[in-house]
């Protein structure tokens, strides 16, 4: 990894994640996406997912369709939410777990407030965590800026207790499942890259631990 080191990349990536597993790839979402300048920045680090499906109608309407049949179902789907996959959920397999109550105290205490579209209420959704992800990121970086160490450390201690207790538990194996799942090279290139992004900040955040 190169240019995602940045504070602000490393956010606008987690970010642009977030959107990528919330809904859908309409042709609005899609061409706001495109505009935001991350694929390049994902092509320039070997992460090519596919920024040319983008930009193609009838391409879009297939990932569509990728998209509810991977996430949505009907039939057998691999459910977005923490708790189904969490090993240390006792109800795992299921939604509102115990894990999940977790995040919900974790991201109330940082008085955080995550998008309202699409928002259904279950807070441990991989798109969710990924948007307050990109949140603690930006949060640390303007604490970096205005000198304020003590917020630094923080914010860098919750992005390790969110990919320890979280990211780093449950999303390699949900991204395994959704490349197994997929039809499209699109969502399982997504999916490769969540996981290489997870293990980085397992990497990066221990290294700050010590």
């Amino acid at each position: 990894m190169t240019t995602t080191e940045s504070p602000v990349n490393r956010a606008n990536i987690y970010r642009f994640l977030s959107h990528i597993f919330r809904r859908e790839l309409s042709g609005s979402v899609a061409a706001s996406l495109a505009s935001s300048g991350v694929l390049e920045l994902l092509e320039e680090d070997g992460f090519a997912v596919g920024s040319t499906d983008f930009a193609n109608e009838a391409r879009l309407k297939e990932l569509s369709a990728d998209y509810t049949r991977v996430f949505l179902g009907p039939g057998p789907h691999v459910s977005p939410y923490g708790s189904v996959h969490h090993p240390d959920d006792l109800k795992r397999g299921r939604l509102w777990g115990d894990t999940t109550v977790w995040v919900k105290r974790f991201i109330a205490d940082h008085g955080v407030g995550l998008e309202g579209e699409k928002y259904d209420g279950i807070p441990d959704h991989v798109g969710h965590l990924l948007e307050f992800f990109s949140l603690l990121i930006e949060g640390e970086a303007k604490a970096s800026e205005e000198g304020d160490a003590e917020k630094v450390a923080r914010l860098t201690n919750s992005q390790r207790l969110l990919v320890e207790k979280q990211l780093g538990r449950w999303i390699p194996e949900f991204c395994r499942k959704v490349q197994s799942r997929a039809s499209s090279g699109f969502y399982r290139g997504v999916a490769h890259l969540t996981a290489e992004l997870v293990a980085v900040e397992q990497v990066r955040l221990g290294r700050a631990n010590g």
